[in-house]
């Protein structure tokens, strides 16, 4: 079965620029006829963090209230735990990403979960950021209603790298290895939503 999203209903951004103007209130909402929903995509330590928290400040809810540690790295809780189940399911990990395929199969599992965690952010301006989401965000995309965005963070590959060794203690050859397969598997998923491909 082939699924088909509405292509004319999302935008993409190679990131390095933002909404100008003084920010996004809920007062605004009225201006617009959907929901804005801004889903930030990339690996980790190339800058997720800091779009996040600059949509936060703008009125965007990025999923403050999903937690405590929402603070440090401004991923919404549920959607980390709740991607961290799809990929156990799937056979993987964040650091062991399963295939596309068996992501999609494990999803069919979740349906109910990933319903009820939309219907539970859904607002005039919302959002999430989880690196994760990077390879399961198609398992999410049929039940997120609104005009979505995707922001896509590339950041240069050696300071990635030297990030991603210091934070996740690993050897260079591992976090190039990561790296690029999450690159990978962004221009993956960026192929089969924008140009429709078929499996």
């Amino acid at each position: 079965m082939i699924w088909r999203y509405p292509v004319r209903r999302l935008k993409i951004f190679l990131i390095n620029r933002l909404h100008r103007g003084a920010g996004i209130t809920y007062a605004d909402s009225k201006n617009f006829t959907s929901n804005k929903v801004y889903i930030i995509l990339g690996t980790g330590r190339s800058g997720t963090s800091f779009i996040a928290d600059s949509l936060a400040k703008n009125g965007v809810d990025m999923g403050s209230k999903s937690g405590d540690r929402y603070l440090y790295h401004c991923e919404n809780q549920d959607f980390k735990a709740l991607n961290r189940a799809i990929l156990k399911k799937a056979g993987g990990t964040f650091f062991k990403p399963p295939s596309r395929n068996k992501i999609l199969n494990a999803s069919k599992h979740f349906k109910k979960e990933i319903t009820s965690l939309i219907a539970s952010y859904e607002g005039p301006f919302w959002g999430f950021k989880d690196p994760r989401s990077t390879i399961t965000i198609e398992a999410f995309l049929p039940y997120i209603k609104g005009d979505v965005y995707f922001i896509c963070c590339l950041r240069d590959l050696d300071h990635t790298t030297k990030s991603f060794m210091k934070s996740e203690k690993l050897s260079e050859s591992e976090a190039r290895k990561l790296i690029r397969t999450y690159t990978l598997r962004l221009m993956e998923t960026i192929e089969h939503i924008f140009l429709q491909k078929k499996t």
